[in-house]
């Protein structure tokens, strides 16, 4: 990338919808760095996984993750560092077979 391309939004069939925003963003200031964002328990068509089930909706959005790092990287190299960083979550919430 070029410095003036040095941001790609990312689009991917395999997210719901995203009216507004981009879900997943490439910006490489001098190393690879991929922002994601707005993550949910939607599927394509925008329909809500596993209403009343906080473990099947974080299976969901996590699955939406995945999808959105595939489109960013869609090959990831052994090797590579990876790190998430997750905003707002609050690990008690969460069913333990999520984590």
């Amino acid at each position: 990338m070029s410095e003036k391309s040095a941001v790609r939004f990312i689009k991917s069939g395999t997210l719901p919808p995203s009216p507004g925003y981009s879900q997943a963003v490439e910006f490489r200031p001098g190393a690879r760095i991929i922002y994601i964002a707005g993550q949910v328990a939607m599927d394509v068509p925008r329909k809500l996984i596993g209403e009343g089930d906080l473990r099947a909706q974080a299976t969901q959005t996590f699955e939406n993750l995945k999808a959105a790092l595939q489109a960013s990287v869609p090959a990831l190299k052994r090797g590579e560092a990876q790190q998430l960083f997750c905003g707002h979550v609050t690990a008690s919430r969460f069913p333990r077979g999520t984590r």
